[in-house]
């Protein structure tokens, strides 16, 4: 049988959920992710597969991925100006924007693009080596137009 409590009280588990619904720096999105917060490097858009750049970046601060960008941490929950509050969805459900010409497949590996910075493209089946660090998840729903935002497991965790 799978003991989900650990061996841990229900009460520790409770206090630890409580503790994490409450952090200031962490919120359940309404889409079912689970985000923190950042501030944006540049300007951003919902949907924008987001990174932390190493060298010429800042502390605390995220940019959209560049083109066959690898290491992204998170996808975009809302339009967010040049050093405003940004919230990054790090796990869980997200809406994410595919590249311009993109129609998304529902269960195709979805990986950065390698047009367009902050887009994702896709992949019927697991990308090469090459494309292994540039992926970020898979599509949840097929999508309703070519690069129109569609939901998507995200798995930067």
């Amino acid at each position: 049988m799978l003991d989900i409590l650990q061996g841990k009280p229900l009460t520790w588990w409770a206090w630890r959920l409580k503790a994490l619904l409450q952090h200031p720096l962490c919120i359940p999105t309404d889409d079912g992710g689970w985000a923190v917060k950042g501030t944006a490097g540049e300007q951003l858009y919902r949907g924008e597969g987001l990174y932390v750049k190493q060298s010429g970046g800042a502390n605390g601060k995220v940019w959209k991925i560049p083109t066959d960008g690898d290491m992204i941490v998170g996808v975009a929950y809302q339009d967010a100006a040049t050093d405003a509050d940004v919230w990054v969805v790090v796990a869980g459900l997200a809406y994410v924007l595919p590249d311009t010409t993109l129609t998304p497949h529902r269960g195709y590996v979805l990986y950065s693009s390698s047009t367009t910075a902050g887009r994702a493209q896709e992949s019927a089946s697991v990308p090469s080596a090459t494309f292994h660090f540039r992926e970020w998840g898979h599509w949840f729903d097929d999508g309703s137009g070519a690069g129109a935002l569609t939901r998507a497991f995200v798995h930067q965790l």
